[in-house]
């Protein structure tokens, strides 16, 4: 069985040095399983990768090769040159403890499916192209990990102004508010309470109360996972055979 340190340097090393293009029509073939089967010597992109599947018999190993390869289908437009710059620049950083290679095995082992696998290769192409930070990327990629696929595609999908609304102290999130404001997509509170003076001195009330209204708002994060991802079609995702 493969050790997580052969894992890393598999993946680092494809990260940084292969041509991701072809590995997209490997994964579109119906018959991906006797691809692999059949050819593995004709792969050489993600020979690292596939001579871990060979030494992996286990479905949970499988299934996890399978999210590494879904990742790196969403980087295939990036320069390998390019893609090894912006990793080294993590990796030779003394802000991180865990180089890129290992950080991405954590985050990928936490997704519960192959949308989420996808959106996070599209939000590690927005770091490569330089469009967000490393910080911003694994702050979306957290929330992304703790979305459900169908409220975050729904959330791609709707105007941002249907997440933004002040209403009455009274009001509160729906549920399905909720579940984004969990997983760090939308924040909420309350605009600050003031009790003035009353400019009518003849009205009944003394004070006039103002202020406490319910907010809801989408998160700077939120606002990047908006303008990064992309809802597709996905893929279709046969299991590995041995």
């Amino acid at each position: 069985m493969p050790t997580i340190n052969e894992v890393e340097g598999a993946l680092n090393s494809v990260l940084k040095n292969s041509d991701l293009h072809d590995l997209a029509s490997i994964i579109a073939d119906s018959a991906w399983d006797k691809v692999l089967g059949d050819n593995l010597n004709n792969i050489p992109i993600v020979g690292p990768i596939i001579a871990l599947y060979k030494a992996s018999i286990s479905l949970k190993d499988q299934l996890f090769l399978k999210k590494v390869f879904r990742f790196l289908t969403e980087l295939k437009d990036i320069p390998a040159n390019q893609r090894k710059a912006m990793i080294e620049q993590i990796d030779n950083s003394v802000n991180y403890r865990i180089n890129v290679g290992e950080k991405l095995i954590f985050i990928l082992e936490r997704c519960d499916d192959y949308k989420q696998t996808e959106y996070i290769g599209q939000f590690f192409t927005a770091y490569l192209n330089e469009n967000i930070n490393y910080d911003e990327f694994l702050r979306g990629a957290r929330v992304i990990n703790n979305s459900f696929i169908s409220d975050l595609e729904k959330f791609l999908q709707e105007d941002i102004k249907v997440f933004e609304f002040e209403s009455s102290p009274y009001s509160a999130p729906n549920d399905d508010h909720f579940l984004l404001i969990n997983s760090g997509i939308c924040g909420f509170g309350f605009n600050p309470i003031t009790v003035k003076d009353q400019w009518d001195w003849k009205a009944t009330e003394k004070y006039r109360v103002e202020g406490g209204e319910a907010v809801m708002w989408v998160t700077e994060i939120g606002r990047k996972l908006k303008a990064h991802l992309q809802i597709r079609q996905l893929r279709s995702a046969p299991l590995f055979m041995s």
